[in-house]
């Protein structure tokens, strides 16, 4: 951007959302940026063409490293405590992710941390790797467009109906690069969870079939398309993870 803003839609997509949910990829990407760097000229950048992951990504997928999720059965799948998950929710939905930094921080201290650190100032930490899981499942699951885009999902149930591997890649290769990096991350990361398949139980097939649909999803909204289309996405999202290191 240069100049004045003066379409409606630019200064629509210049906005900071005030919330981490229900926003496109690229405000969440200018709402860390501009809390990092409340001087910074965020109004100039355009985070979809970025290269970056979200700050918020990266601390929930550090809380299931450290809290042993690569090691849990049914990481993903099963589901953690309702209060303790909508408690967590609530404390990071504005872009304070102090909860998360102190999980790490804690975690890394090893066996001998003080009884009590588990509660920091206002911060409390997260207990068992089943909740960061499902915070980074909602989180994915409220972002409006999807990672992988309206736009690109017609060519992604093809590529999927067809079993072509080359062609899942081309439909990720096709999205705005803020989603490919962020996408590539988290696909590499589900593949290092499934290299753990025999102590977790999540395959590459598990792990697509249970985050397939906070990834992808018909604009429509028709529930028969959702019916039919089901495990078509889950085979699209499937093939990305089994190719994760060559995306």
């Amino acid at each position: 951007l240069r100049g004045t803003l003066k379409d409606p839609m630019e200064i629509a997509r210049c906005a900071v959302p005030r919330r981490i949910y229900d926003a496109p990829l690229e405000g969440v990407l200018r709402k860390e940026f501009v809390e990092a760097n409340p001087f910074g000229a965020s109004m100039v950048v355009d985070f979809a063409q970025e290269q970056r992951v979200p700050r918020i990504v990266r601390l929930l997928v550090q809380c299931i490293y450290v809290l042993g999720g690569l090691e849990t059965r049914g990481i993903f799948r099963l589901a953690a405590d309702a209060d303790s998950v909508a408690y967590f929710r609530a404390e990071i939905e504005e872009g304070d992710y102090g909860c998360l930094e102190h999980t790490i921080e804690i975690a890394r201290s090893g066996p001998g941390t003080p009884a009590g650190a588990e509660v920091f100032g206002s911060y409390a930490a997260l207990r068992e790797p089943n909740e960061p899981a499902d915070l980074l499942k909602y989180w994915l699951r409220k972002m409006h467009p999807p990672l992988i885009e309206y736009g690109a999902y017609e060519a992604a149930i093809r590529a999927a109906r067809t079993n072509d591997p080359a062609a899942a890649k081309a439909v990720f290769a096709a999205l705005p690069p803020a989603n490919r990096a962020t996408l590539r991350y988290l696909f590499r990361f589900f593949a290092r969870v499934a290299e753990r398949a025999e102590v977790n139980m999540m395959t590459a097939d598990n792990i697509a079939l249970v985050v397939g649909p906070n990834l992808m999803r018909n604009q429509s909204g028709d529930a028969m398309v959702f019916a039919r289309n089901a495990d078509t996405e889950r085979c699209f999202v499937q093939m990305l993870i089994d190719s994760a290191h060559e995306l």
